[in-house]
């Protein structure tokens, strides 16, 4: 016969060691599994914009499938402290969310903010924020693109009423998906830039409108390197490999416009390093790589999570960065540049929403 007391203190020593696996310190000691150097499974990519002085809003999908906003009323001081709690919004969509894809957020307006989302099946879908709520609690289908579905999204705005969105696409094109003030277009942009049929779905595109009718779009390739091309109001130019900042490959990308100059983007690479890049309009080519360094505590990125950027309105040279650290944690940066320098304060906890218990992400891939 057991003895019942023997039982009972099994059952409590299985209750602590299950705890314990769900602690913040033990969820440090978690690492992902060993895979090639673009297949190892994501984190969800964060998404940041402004839409007025001294204001930034960022969001993360969480492990349990809901949205986390964060925001600052005071951002032009460069302080995390600024920020607020983690709060649980808006409601996901009915039909869930990509825990890999992440989400794009725009700001066409003060006060409006427009959040594109991608669901397990491929489809982008959309919500916003006005009038001091979110206006579509059901989100509204966008788009199918190219009746695959797609895996990642950057999104930007250059005007009122305005949104362009750039997908990656599981057939290996490259989609536009736009609100024109009036409807919802998608249009097939071609394949990726690197050839072949190799790909990771969850590298990374990003978007920044640096005029009215005037667009970058971002990729990186298979290969590791960044790859960009322009609308200039006509015509879209030609693929051209920005390369990459060291021998690690790339693997996520956020880009801002008007912050130094005509653009600015964040990269992350396979080895958990974060690279600041900006592009000169004036020579029309790109400026050096500057190394954003450990993001908190000595700790790297993620090699697998994305990073989302913002400018800060009214405040020429301010750039946020936000990005998971090694230990789950997100962490969040801040810069300023100006004609000849570019200084980087540093990275600081913002801690987890309540789903973040442990650091495996809930999505293998």
């Amino acid at each position: 016969m057991i003895n019942p007391h023997h039982l009972l203190r099994s059952m409590i020593a299985g209750v602590l060691a299950a705890l314990a696996l769900l602690s913040p310190v033990h969820a440090q000691e978690i690492r992902q599994p060993e895979a090639p150097a673009h297949t190892r499974p994501p984190l969800t990519n964060p998404a940041c914009a402004s839409w007025g002085p001294n204001r930034v809003d960022c969001f993360i999908i969480g492990n349990d499938g809901r949205i986390y906003h964060t925001y600052s009323d005071q951002a032009s001081s460069g302080d995390h402290r600024d920020f607020s709690r983690w709060i649980e919004e808006p409601a996901p969509p009915p039909d869930g969310l990509d825990l890999g894809a992440g989400l794009a957020v725009t700001a066409w307006g003060v006060g409006r903010l427009d959040i594109m989302a991608i669901t397990p099946d491929g489809d982008v879908v959309h919500t916003y924020y006005d009038q001091n709520a979110w206006q579509l609690p059901d989100w509204e289908f966008v788009s199918y693109p190219g009746n695959v579905g797609v895996t990642e999204i950057g999104c930007t705005s250059w005007g009122a009423n305005r949104i362009d969105c750039f997908t990656r696409g599981k057939n290996r094109r490259i989609y536009q998906v736009r609100w024109d003030g009036v409807s919802w277009g998608t249009f097939d942009m071609g394949p990726l830039p690197t050839g072949g049929t190799a790909d990771n779905p969850y590298l990374g595109v990003g978007a920044a409108a640096y005029a009215p009718n005037a667009l970058w779009l971002l990729v990186i390739g298979v290969d590791g390197n960044s790859y960009y091309r322009k609308w200039d109001g006509a015509s879209w130019g030609v693929w051209r490999d920005g390369g990459k900042a060291s021998p690690d490959n790339l693997m996520t990308i956020s880009c801002q416009a008007g912050v130094i100059y005509l653009m600015d983007c964040v990269f992350g690479d396979v080895a958990g390093n974060l690279w600041h890049r900006s592009y000169y309009a004036g020579g029309g080519y790109w400026l050096d790589w500057h190394n954003l360094n450990a993001v908190g505590g000595g700790l790297n990125a993620y090699y697998a999570s994305g990073v989302g950027t913002s400018k800060v309105v009214g405040d020429q040279g301010a750039l946020y960065a936000l990005t998971y650290g090694v230990d789950g944690r997100l962490y969040l940066g801040f810069g300023r540049g100006g004609a000849s320098t570019f200084d980087w304060y540093g990275w600081d906890s913002l801690g987890r929403p309540a789903d973040q218990r442990v650091y495996l992400p809930a999505v293998m891939r």
